[in-house]
């Protein structure tokens, strides 16, 4: 229809610059469509978790039709890598302005740590989607490129901390030896375990029910 439209303008200024118009505000409005199923998505899922969400449910909850959801995402695991996307960008952010507030490196390095963890309680629903995404359950039902795009938003969170730790290195602060990338990634897994110990499993393990839990983070 578009086409044909732009065929019977002749070459007008005027008519090329309304025809363009005409498509600015369909972007527009496609993307403001996707948003709002983004957020009736995120509604759904952070109260009935994965499993138990549907696409009907989606779109009864953005009153709109299933098939119309299907415009927009091919699945739910798709919408599902989605929050995903979001739920790192919230985190980077955090990252970013934990990495400016700091005035040493020291001081740099645990406000990042510090961030993680209250992203960990303030996002918990963010963070229970990048537990289910990082399970690999998901992996061999997303598209693969989006999945890539997500595993290279996550490194990009390795390297703002890596650059931190060369910055150390550079400083001497750290030994010249030092493995910046793997100092990062040891330190990844020693905050993810004592956060998973000392938040997620508390509940089933005595030991962890009366550890300060940010304190045992930040010590580690």
């Amino acid at each position: 229809m578009l086409l044909n439209d732009f065929e019977s303008f002749n070459d007008q200024p005027s008519s090329l610059i309304s025809l363009m118009g005409i498509i600015s505000r369909k972007e527009r409005e496609k993307e403001q469509r996707r948003k709002s199923i983004l957020k009736a998505a995120t509604k759904v899922f952070f109260k009935k978790g994965f499993q138990q969400t549907s696409m009907e449910m989606i779109a009864e909850q953005c009153h709109l039709a299933k098939g119309t959801l299907y415009l927009y995402f091919k699945s739910k695991e798709d919408l599902y890598m989605a929050l995903m996307e979001d739920g790192l960008r919230i985190l980077h952010g955090m990252f970013d302005q934990a990495i400016a507030a700091g005035n040493s490196i020291d001081e740099k390095f645990r406000n990042v740590c510090k961030a993680y963890f209250d992203f960990t309680q303030t996002y918990h629903d963010y963070y229970q989607v990048m537990m289910m995404v990082d399970s690999g359950l998901l992996s061999d039902k997303v598209d693969q490129s989006q999945l890539q795009y997500i595993r290279s938003l996550q490194m990009s969170g390795v390297e703002k901390l890596q650059k931190v730790v060369e910055e150390g290195i550079a400083q001497g602060r750290y030994e010249k030896s030092t493995d910046a990338k793997n100092a990062v990634l040891m330190s990844w897994a020693a905050i993810w375990g004592a956060i998973m110990l000392s938040t997620e499993k508390r509940q089933i393990l005595p030991m962890f029910s009366d550890i300060d839990a940010e304190q045992f983070v930040l010590e580690i």
